[in-house]
């Protein structure tokens, strides 16, 4: 009988030890090399608008960059934008939105790097994307899951979930 209760003592205080250690690790993670946090209470979502599309090799598709921020304002973003550039490639430069004012975009190949400050809370544009077919094929625009939407005090990335657009080229 000693050594259960022993034994029951010694998982009691590994129990109230680790749960304090767990929530420790989740608080204190951090998610980027900026030096944000991972998130707490509200958090937001990226996502591309429409989420597939389909259409023939020399037409055009628009996609809308949106975020939404739930009731959590935030004070700015950096959001990375990947795309398959072998079926698909930028027709025009990216219009902007009027979310972050400030905004600035880098294009790199097979990426566009969206970065601005500014308080922002509930839903809106970020940028809307004109993309060409370039060849049949099955295409990919996604928000990379290395994104960032800031709180008003940068200590924590707020950027829960991220969703992409599947693009057939006839």
């Amino acid at each position: 009988m000693r050594f259960n209760k022993g034994i029951k003592l010694f998982l009691l205080i590994l129990v109230v030890l680790a749960i304090p250690a767990a929530v420790w690790l989740v608080i204190d993670s951090d998610l980027t090399t900026l030096g944000v946090k991972a998130g707490h209470a509200e958090e937001a979502l990226v996502f591309l608008m429409p989420a597939e599309a389909r259409f023939t090799q020399g037409e055009t598709v628009e996609l809308a960059v949106k975020i939404d921020t739930g009731k959590e304002a935030v004070g700015g973003c950096r959001i990375l934008v990947n795309f398959t550039d072998e079926f698909i490639e930028l027709a025009e430069e990216p219009r902007l939105g009027v979310v972050f004012p400030g905004l600035r975009v880098r294009k790199e190949a097979g990426r566009l790097i969206f970065e601005g400050s500014g308080r922002l809370w509930g839903q809106g544009t970020v940028a809307v994307l004109v993309f060409k077919a370039k060849k049949t094929g099955l295409a990919m625009v996604e928000i990379d899951r290395e994104s960032i939407v800031w709180d008003e005090e940068k200590r924590f990335n707020l950027l829960k979930n991220v969703a992409g657009t599947k693009i057939e080229v006839e």
